[in-house]
Parts: C-alpha cells; structure tokens; sequence
C-alpha cells in the first residue's frame, strides 16, 4: 500500500478511528487485495481534494478537526466517490455517527434535563464559540440562555458544506449532517432543527432534553434528499 505524505502545516490526516471504521468497512464489502488498493485510493484522493480545496482548516490546533470532524468528513467523501458500487449513503451515515458517538461519549453523564447541567453546555458552547470563531471554517453564533427555552445556536459558514458543494458531493452531506441528532441524544437530549447550511443559509441548533414538551412540538422526520429535520406539529382541529 502506498504511503500518503502530508504536510502538518497546510494539511492534516483524517484520524486514525476514522481509518479504522474505513478498514472494516471496505473488509466487509470487498476481497484483501481489493481494500488495500481501495484503501490506497482513498488516501490518494483525500489529498488530492485537500490540495484542490486549498483551505486552511487549521490542523491540528483545531478541536473541530477531531474524531468525526471536518478531515474525518472529507474522507468519507472519497469513501463514498470511489466505493458506490458497493457502499451505500447509509453506510456513510452509520461511520460518521459511530465516529461522532466516540467524540459525545465523554459527554454522556450530560443530562440536558438537569437545568444546571443544560446551563453549564450552554457556557461551554458559548467558550467553544469564542475560541473556534478565531478560525476561518465554522462560523458558530451562541443566542442568550433562557432557561424557558432550548439551547440555540447556529453556523454561517461550514467547511464540510463548502467542500461538497464545491466538489459535487451534495448527495453525502445530508448523511453526515445527520450525526449531529445522534451525538446529542447521549446526554439525554434531542436536536431541533429545520436546517442545515446544505439546504438554507444556516445551520441552526435547538437543544433540550429529551423530556422537555418542546420535543414533542416538533415532529422529526427525513426528507427527500436525506436530511434528519423538524417540523412543528400542527395543533388537532376540535
């Protein structure tokens, strides 16, 4: 298998939990020869997109580019381009949500039911806010905590929609979008969301726990192209 070489500077290699899941999956679709070639491939065209994207995404300095994150997204991107034949949008959304997962366990004693404890996520999304705002990718806007309310949030920008946008990967993106859902149901709570910057202007967060009546407001479903939505229910008709 040929080695890919990256410059830590500019570039950055998708994580090793990420290449892991990839391995098993090519494994279990395709023969020993054809994974490592496949596998080689993947490595090849990751880069050649990074080079072609020619974004500063910040590396490792940057806690966005962890396990599931913006490298880890790319690559599953070039899983999918090359491996369609037998890999499917699903099997996508199933790596980005078991990578995701890795990330929102250390996040699981978060019960988002707890008042204190949904106060305290929305000051750490409030830090996490002012520091990540230094780079250029993920633009995030923190609204004001009311404890009557959800948590919300939104994103401007988003590196992973620029890139399938620019290079044609808008089929994949709703399938990694949608691990946003997974991750916050670990701390017992649930994702409200009408939009994602790959189908509107923002991408736009409102958390709660899982018991909180506004859940039950806002029926969840999939759309036509893949994404995990919501919509308010409308009031019965006496």
């Amino acid at each position: 298998m040929s080695e890919v070489t990256y410059d830590e500077s500019i570039y950055y290699p998708y994580t090793e939990p990420c290449k892991a899941l990839i391995n098993q999956l090519l494994n279990g679709k395709y023969s020993l020869e054809e994974t490592e070639l496949l596998a080689s491939q993947i490595n090849e065209s990751y880069m050649n997109y990074l080079r072609k994207f020619n974004r500063n995404l910040g590396g490792k300095s940057n806690s966005r580019n962890g396990v599931g994150g913006t490298y880890d997204c790319i690559a599953l991107c070039c899983v999918y381009e090359l491996c369609k034949d037998k890999v499917s949008l699903m099997d996508i959304e199933e790596l980005e949500k078991k990578l995701f997962l890795t990330t929102f366990a250390k996040l699981s004693f978060v019960d988002l039911n707890n008042p204190i404890l949904k106060r305290l996520y929305h000051f750490a999304d409030s830090i996490a806010a002012k520091k990540g705002n230094k780079i250029d990718d993920y633009h995030m806007v923190v609204e004001p905590y009311d404890v009557k309310q959800p948590i919300r949030y939104h994103f401007t920008s988003c590196p992973v929609a620029e890139f399938a946008k620019q290079f044609g990967f808008d089929d994949v993106l709703p399938y990694l979008c949608n691990a946003d859902f997974f991750g916050i149901e670990l701390m017992h709570g649930k994702l409200i969301r009408k939009n994602t910057l790959g189908n509107g202007d923002v991408c736009d967060y409102a958390i709660c726990g899982n018991k909180d009546p506004y859940v039950k407001e806002h029926e969840e479903y999939r759309d036509e192209v893949g994404y995990i939505r919501n919509t308010k229910r409308r009031s019965k008709q006496i």
